[in-house]
This record gives structure tokens, C-alpha cells and sequence, in this order.
């Protein structure tokens, strides 16, 4: 009896010095499972007495995996995902939450917000329009737009339209050409899903970016009656599986649809001068013109398209040529329209994205 005395207090003591014994000490640290910076361990005595909580909250040995299993049992009993940047909605999808987000499916802006909006988009407008060229505006929108019917039911939505609506409304009452492909992509999402159901919840699959640039190619044709509209049989259609470990669902993969363009008319390069860009060459375009793609992520993202080449597999087969500029390198579109001479300019803007400052705050 002894024996079993003394192991069960050496068990003991080693559950509780263990974990210490394994602390981690690397000066800085990032948590992927909280997406921030771990408590950095203190100089001094005094630090310590006001940090010393929670630089062992955060550096514990094993607290990475401790948290991990918590989170997977929360999700695999009550369906409650625990996460700084993601919720879990109905029928298993997976729903962006962080802030921008939060406050794009509530209706959370001022009308200030869309009052300078219209003016930034009338003043691109015209800008273009005095120089003989046009400009499309497209917003992407949020997947809590196209598939609201499985969102958390703990997320409460606001009667309010939302900055997007509003925005979609106003613009109505102008000449500026624009798509709002929420719409579009509810409509498609009944031949098949448009978004990914866990895997990467702030962009739509592949399938749902062929139905927007597909979308996008009508409209362009109303300017260019040349410009081809995208095919299916111009891709190769296959699958892969992707892991789930990034939302905390270890050891689990959803299997995502692929479209890889058959063969690639068009040169590709890298720009040097701003971050992210390229642009594309076609001599054997059927439009002789030149397109400026002023976008954000859904227009490149690699979870979205495979080979990375983006936009371009749509867009590259009908221009002679084709920039593709990140609103994160943004700094003056105008003076990207000065630099480049584009024929057309698609402004891309996704809903979640309207109020930070990737988006209309140029002068």
C-alpha cells in the first residue's frame, strides 16, 4: 500500500512539474491557435510580479496541445468552435468572425462611410470617363451573404441594410457599371457550393470565382463584343484534399474542387517595383486593349486558385494585357491609371473589406 502511496504522489508531482520543466523560453513567440504574440517573459523582478501570470498562462509546457484538445472536443460535442477568427455554423460550415466581418454581416458603419465611398468610386469615374476609358466596379461578397441560412444562430443580425446593400442601392442611381456578385453566386450555389465548407471560410472555392469572372466577362463583353466569355472545357477539372489543422480540426481534410486552365496563352511576370503585382502579355488577344485589375485577395489568393496564376486564367486569354495590383500595395489609383493606361479598370473590393484601409482611402 506504501508502493502505491509513493507512485501515485510521484505521478502527481510529475503532472505538476512537467509541464513547467517543458516551458517555453524562445523570447518571441506566436500562437497559431490564438493568432497573437505569447506574454514575453519579463527582465526584471518587478516585471515579473505584474507579468509572471500570465507569462505562465501562456508558456506552459503542453499548453498548445491542451488547448487543441479542448477545442476539438468543444467542436466534436456541441458544435461550438473556439477561435479568434473563425465560428461554426449549421451543416458543418466554418464562418470568418473577426471583427471586419462581424461588422459587415451587422450592419455596423456610418453613412459617412458609404458617402465616401461614392465619392471615391465618382471620382475614379470620372477620371477614367475624361480620358476615354471605363471602369467596373465588382464587390465580392462575404460568404454570411451567400449562405446566412447556417450562420450561428448567437450571431444576431441587424434589420439594417447592410454597407454593401446600401452601397449596391446608391450606385443604382449612377452611370457607374458594377457587379455585386451575391446574387450571382446564390444563384450558382444551386448547381453546386461556391464556398468551401471549413477550408479557408473568408473567400468562395474555385467554383465560385469561375461564376464571378464568368459574370465579370459578360459585362466586360458590353464594352468589348470581342471578349470571350470563360468556358468549363477550358479547365481540367479535378479534387484534392486539404488538412484542417489551421481551424483546429486536427487530423481531419476537406476535399476541394480544382480547376487548372489547359493551356496558358498568355506570358506572366512579376513586377519588381510593387509588391505582389504582375501582369500578363497576349499578342494574340482577341481585345487590343489593356485591363488594370485593382483587387484583393479573392482575385489571387492560392486557397482559391491552384497554380497561383489568379486572375489572370480568366482574364489573360482575352486582353493583350493585364496588370493585377493588390489593394494591400495600393497608394493612388489614379496614379496607376496614369502609369499603366489601362482601356478598363475592374476595382474589386470584397464586402468584409469595404471599411479598412485597403479599400477608398486614396486621395
Amino acid at each position: 500500500m506504501k508502493i502505491f502511496k509513493i507512485l501515485f504522489l510521484f505521478c502527481a508531482a510529475a503532472l505538476l512539474l512537467l509541464p513547467l520543466a517543458f516551458t517555453t523560453t524562445q523570447e518571441r513567440v506566436v500562437s497559431p491557435l490564438d493568432n497573437r504574440m505569447l506574454a514575453t517573459i519579463p527582465k526584471t523582478i518587478q516585471d515579473w510580479r505584474s507579468e509572471g501570470e500570465n507569462v505562465l498562462k501562456d508558456r506552459i509546457g503542453f499548453r498548445e496541445d491542451m488547448v487543441l484538445f479542448y477545442r476539438r472536443a468543444l467542436y466534436r460535442l456541441f458544435g461550438i468552435l473556439e477561435h479568434p477568427l473563425y465560428s461554426a455554423g449549421s451543416n458543418g460550415q466554418l464562418y470568418l468572425s473577426d471583427s471586419a466581418s462581424l461588422d459587415a454581416y451587422q450592419s455596423i458603419y456610418e453613412e459617412a462611410d458609404l458617402e465616401r465611398i461614392l465619392a471615391k468610386l465618382h471620382t475614379l469615374h470620372q477620371y477614367l470617363q475624361s480620358r476615354g476609358k471605363h471602369l467596373l466596379y465588382v464587390q465580392m461578397p462575404m460568404k454570411q451573404s451567400v449562405y446566412p441560412e447556417y450562420m450561428p444562430s448567437y450571431i444576431q443580425k441587424n434589420t439594417r441594410p447592410t454597407l454593401s446593400l446600401a452601397l449596391e442601392n446608391a450606385l443604382k442611381n449612377t452611370d457607374i457599371p458594377h457587379i455585386f456578385m451575391a446574387d450571382v453566386l446564390r444563384r450558382y450555389k444551386a448547381i453546386e457550393p461556391t464556398y468551401y465548407q471549413k477550408f479557408d471560410p473568408a473567400h468562395y472555392n474555385i467554383i465560385g470565382a469561375f461564376a464571378a469572372h464568368e459574370a465579370i466577362a459578360h459585362k466586360l463583353r458590353e464594352l468589348y463584343p470581342d471578349c470571350p466569355i470563360p468556358q468549363r472545357n477550358d479547365f481540367r477539372r479535378t479534387t484534392k484534399m486539404v488538412d484542417l489543422t489551421p481551424y483546429f480540426l486536427k487530423d481531419t481534410k476537406e476535399e476541394i474542387p480544382v480547376l487548372a486552365r489547359i493551356s496558358q496563352p498568355f506570358e506572366h511576370r512579376k513586377m519588381k517595383d510593387i509588391v505582389f503585382a504582375s501582369y500578363s502579355v497576349n499578342k494574340d488577344a482577341p481585345v487590343k486593349q489593356t485591363l488594370l485589375i485593382v483587387g484583393d485577395s479573392y482575385m489571387f489568393d492560392s486557397r482559391i486558385y491552384d497554380k497561383g496564376l489568379g486572375a489572370f486564367d480568366y482574364y489573360a486569354p482575352a486582353f493583350e494585357k493585364v496588370y493585377l495590383i493588390p489593394t494591400d500595395s495600393l497608394q493612388n489609383v489614379l496614379a496607376l491609371v496614369n502609369r499603366f493606361q489601362p482601356d478598363v479598370v475592374l476595382y474589386e473590393a470584397a464586402e468584409f473589406k469595404l471599411l479598412i484601409k485597403d479599400h477608398f482611402r486614396w486621395e
